[in-house]
């Protein structure tokens, strides 16, 4: 192979030269008279003769080897960009003036995979782990639902703003009480809600106040847990080098999911700033509105996190020599109309192919009784089964040794242990 690479030009070169006389060959074996088969072989090779000295033959060879290398350069340069998916990680990546600038793919810390270089590396892993897991959250904008000290503040500040009305009024009243004695003022929910005023009832129920302004600080929410920490953050001995592949593909596979999330509400949160609608930069005016779970399945092998009922898959693509395939699915809130650019941008961020989607309607919560805001839009509870599929030429360099041959393996797992079997 080494030596056809080295000298394919010239290959090339003898190909093209035997096909320009390779018609007249067939035209001599076809004629019955000796001498009129000599004949045309003395001319042929006088033809053939008078091809090498004007250059004509050359010049096709020329032409022939500019259109081979053509295709070569065609073929590299379609190749590294479905590659550079996976050699650049997205979630790094920055925008200047329009321009994308990629960042490199490449793990937490240097010497730490395939194996640390030194038990003092290995435990440094999990700080920088747990650090570099946080990020997840910031990129995506997000929190969680109202907390109670922030119900609790509403709540609060409802009986201070009762009690300053009333001492307006009286001069007087529960001015003096101290907050946590007060009760602020509630619509009763047990009366017909349609004859409750909803702007009022929002305007003095102290847990509908908390679950707006909460939302009005996020793009979109982030259920407690979603992204699964590995185990390793966890504990206080040495990370092995099985638990750091773990943990990084595992990040990677995360950052992955949480960049085509961003990149779903940056689009419609692009599009309110060209109109000038910067007060509509939060959760109710967002296509993506709560992320619940992302579960990566133990055929990482052996660091998968939030178990779930992964969908059976139709592609028939397993681990082999050049690939190691991971089932993924993600559990959100979308605006119905979303859920086709939700999709899109969950295929391509990397090479994931949904291969299941389900979606059921969430009631609407005019009252906000469940703390969360979701707009005026319908909106789903939307499930997607994904496949993906991660190439070994880009991977190869960090996965451990104990590690390479169950990922070869298809339908391989690997306990903590290293023990590998089959799922």
């Amino acid at each position: 192979m080494a030596f056809l690479k080295a000298q394919w030009q010239f290959i090339v070169m003898g190909i093209v030269a035997l096909a320009s006389i390779g018609g007249g060959t067939l035209a001599i074996m076809a004629s019955s008279g000796v001498e009129d088969k000599m004949k045309e072989i003395d001319g042929l090779v006088q033809k053939v003769s008078g091809y090498q000295r004007g250059g004509a033959n050359l010049a096709m060879i020329e032409a022939k080897k500019r259109e081979i290398e053509q295709k070569k350069t065609d073929f590299e340069s379609s190749s590294s960009a479905a590659l550079a998916l996976q050699k650049n990680n997205a979630f790094y990546e920055e925008v200047e003036n329009g321009t994308v600038i990629p960042k490199a793919r490449e793990p937490l810390m240097a010497d730490v995979l395939p194996e640390p270089k030194s038990s003092g590396v290995a435990l440094s892993f999990r700080p920088k782990y747990i650090d570099e897991f946080k990020t997840l959250i910031t990129k995506l904008r997000a929190r969680g639902g109202p907390t109670a000290a922030e119900r609790e503040r509403e709540a609060n500040l409802l009986v201070s703003m009762a009690a300053d009305e009333q001492s307006g009024e009286e001069g007087g009243g529960t001015a003096g009480r101290s907050p946590a004695t007060r009760q602020p003022p509630v619509e009763d929910l047990t009366k017909s809600k349609k004859d409750i005023n909803l702007r009022e009832y929002l305007r003095k129920n102290a847990p509908a106040r908390a679950a707006e302004r909460a939302a009005k600080q996020a793009y979109m929410y982030l259920d407690d847990g979603a992204f699964g920490r590995h185990p390793m953050a966890d504990k206080t001995d040495t990370p092995t080098a099985l638990e750091i592949w773990q943990a990084q593909m595992s990040l990677w596979i995360q950052q992955d999911i949480a960049t085509a999330l961003y990149r779903c509400n940056e689009e419609r949160a692009a599009q309110l700033r060209q109109q000038g609608m910067e007060d509509r930069l939060w959760v109710a005016y967002m296509p993506v509105k709560r992320l619940l779970t992302v579960s990566i399945d133990s055929k990482l092998p052996g660091g998968g996190s939030n178990p779930a009922k992964f969908a059976d898959s139709f592609t028939g693509i397993k681990n082999d020599e050049k690939k190691f395939v991971v089932p993924i699915q993600v559990q959100l809130i979308v605006e119905e109309s979303a859920i086709m650019n939700v999709l899109g941008y969950l295929s391509g961020v990397g090479f994931y192919t949904p291969i299941a989607v389900s979606y059921r309607a969430v009631p609407p919560d005019p009252f906000l009784e469940t703390g969360f805001v979701y707009g005026d839009d319908p909106v789903v509870l939307l499930t997607v089964d994904l496949e993906g599929y991660y190439f070994r030429v880009i991977f190869e360099q960090w996965i451990p040794e104990k590690v390479k041959q169950a990922l070869k393996t298809p339908g391989a797992i690997m306990t903590d242990e290293g023990r590998g079997g089959r799922g």
